[in-house]
């Protein structure tokens, strides 16, 4: 009996709702139409192109990119990677996701046996071709935010291996889950301002500022740069809209709640003066006054 079950021989596997019966992953084929979104930088033209084909369920929207470059037009570019390659988010269908995470049956609702997916590069960065985006903005933004680790003078323990220091599991979790996002291009493309404001840094930028900021080994000199550059001008002032990132699945609420945080400090700081200040001061004055909402001032 133990030959045959260190064998796998004379053993059918455990069955059943208390079994370890794997589920089925494997889609029926349904009609897929895919458009694309076109770029040439040669004739510098834009479009789209439409592919209906049939592809099955479980197929991701990177293989399925893949099948038509492959099938039918080999000049059409996107980026192409690992299942979780960050580099290789989209826009389908109005949500950014990783094409290697996401089958295409889930990208969009199936209706009479079809499904409907249009296909963009990430809004705020540069197109270089088709759907390939140039993320080299968001780099100098990230280089200009001076992202490396100045650490404070702190107590430690001392172990086998030398001394360590310490943390509270609790600050722990809070910054590792800050920080728990998929794709810097995706945070960044989430947010509605990046696209109309240059300058600003972009939600990626901020949101690792700001769990440096407050992660307690920081030194004191450090977090008051850090500061400096969240309460700017192109800081956490410049988002104008917080709902546009928050609703998008790819980004924890972690994300946005570490976000509001930071516009929080940054109003406290400056006295609630200037446009977004009054803005805020005005506002909460009109509801504690009225109890009512003030739509003008909204």
């Amino acid at each position: 009996i133990i030959k045959q079950h260190a064998s796998g021989s004379g053993t059918t596997g455990a069955e059943g709702e208390d079994g370890f019966k794997l589920p089925t992953i494997v889609a029926d084929s349904i009609q897929v139409e895919i458009s694309a979104f076109r770029y040439d930088p040669v004739a510098a033209t834009t479009g789209t192109d439409t592919w209906v084909c049939a592809l099955p369920g479980h197929m991701s929207v990177l293989e399925a990119l893949r099948t038509l470059k492959y099938t039918q037009d080999g000049t059409l570019t996107f980026r192409d990677g690992t299942a979780d390659d960050p580099n290789t988010a989209l826009c389908v269908n109005g949500r950014l996701l990783l094409p290697g995470l996401s089958r295409i049956d889930s990208a969009a609702p199936v209706r009479n046996d079809s499904i409907s997916l249009r296909i963009e590069p990430l809004s705020g960065f540069d197109v270089i071709r088709d759907l390939v985006i140039d993320p080299w903005s968001l780099e100098r933004k990230r280089e200009s935010s001076r992202p490396w680790f100045v650490a404070a003078t702190r107590e430690g323990e001392s172990t086998p291996q030398g001394p360590i220091g310490t943390m509270e599991p609790g600050i722990a979790t809070q910054l590792h889950s800050i920080c728990d996002f998929q794709s810097q291009t995706l945070l960044h493309s989430s947010s509605d301002a990046v696209p109309h404001a240059n300058g600003y840094l972009g939600p990626a930028v901020i949101t690792s500022s700001w769990a440096r900021r407050i992660d307690p080994r920081t030194s004191p000199g450090r977090r008051d740069e850090i500061d400096e550059l969240i309460g700017s001008s192109n800081g956490i002032k410049a988002e104008t809209d917080l709902a546009s990132i928050r609703r998008q699945s790819a980004n924890t609420p972690a994300i946005s709640d570490a976000l509001l945080d930071a516009k929080t400090a940054a109003l406290t700081r400056d006295a609630f003066n200037g446009r977004h200040g009054k803005h805020v001061w005005w506002y909460t004055w009109t509801v504690k006054s009225s109890g009512r909402v003030n739509d003008t001032v909204i």
